[in-house]
């Protein structure tokens, strides 16, 4: 679980309101646990490091609120 004084370092960090890292954390932190345990187990032999860099990319578009692609997901 995280906690409040989480999520606030994570926002400073990511240059964000802590509102927003809060909601974007429960978007898509259930998303990440079932990309990294496909199975809904943890794969001793996978390299999940390399997984969660894979799904960097896209999710820090979406913190920006940016499309795949680089365009704004906003009208």
């Amino acid at each position: 679980m995280l906690g409040s004084e989480q999520v606030n370092a994570l926002a400073a960090k990511m240059g964000v309101d802590p509102a927003q890292a809060s909601h974007f954390l429960a978007e898509y932190l259930p998303k990440i646990v079932d990309k990294l345990t496909p199975t809904g187990k943890v794969d001793p032999n996978a390299d999940h490091q390399q997984g969660l860099a894979a799904l960097l990319p896209s999710l820090l578009q979406s913190l920006r609120g940016e499309a795949p692609g680089g365009q704004s997901a906003q009208p």
